[in-house]
């Protein structure tokens, strides 16, 4: 009797910005998400419920997503953060070549948000290229953001106001994103 080997596609959500084994962390997937993206209308639900169960014995949540639909939320949630870590230390790396006191000026707000910078950029490069019709969406709405944000900036009378408005409402927002 021949068994049947069913694919289902998956994804971690655990890790750093180093890649290798020798950087494999004890209770790496421990309350990790692992996105299970079974393939349509051929998904074995024994082999999926298998799946889940192995993941969960390492301390994994598994969420099942279409995987177009994983494709579109890790473009704007995963790989978009990290275009945008690179473009800030291409900016700030400018900068430095202008005047070099400016690595004195950097704390922890730069070295926290470019952390993921420091990834392994032939992992991300090939990561990027295989999403990258969603990553250059993700992209072309965080630009339109960011046009807005100029926008109402410069149109503004009270621009204390303006900011005060991103802040407040990035802070709520991130509350109850991350639900903290």
């Amino acid at each position: 009797r021949k068994s049947k080997l069913h694919f289902i596609g998956g994804h971690p959500l655990a890790g750093s910005e180093k890649t290798g084994a020798a950087n494999a962390l004890p209770g790496l997937y421990q309350g990790a998400t692992m996105v299970l993206c079974p393939a349509p209308l051929a998904g074995n639900k024994q082999a999926l419920n298998e799946l889940i169960r192995i993941w969960s014995l390492v301390g994994a949540q598994c969420l099942c997503l279409d995987p177009l639909i994983h494709d579109v939320l890790v473009a704007q949630t995963s790989h978009l953060p990290h275009v945008l870590a690179s473009l800030l230390v291409k900016l700030i790396g400018r900068l430095t070549r202008q005047d070099p006191r400016t690595p004195q000026l950097l704390a922890g707000s730069f070295r926290d948000m470019t952390r993921i910078a420091g990834s392994d950029p032939n992992q991300w490069s090939q990561i990027s290229s295989m999403n990258q019709s969603f990553l250059i969406g993700a992209l072309k709405a965080y630009r339109d953001l960011i046009s807005r944000a100029i926008e109402n900036a410069e149109k503004s009378s009270n621009s204390v106001q303006v900011w005060q408005e991103l802040f407040g409402s990035a802070q709520s927002e991130r509350v109850k994103i991350l639900k903290i």
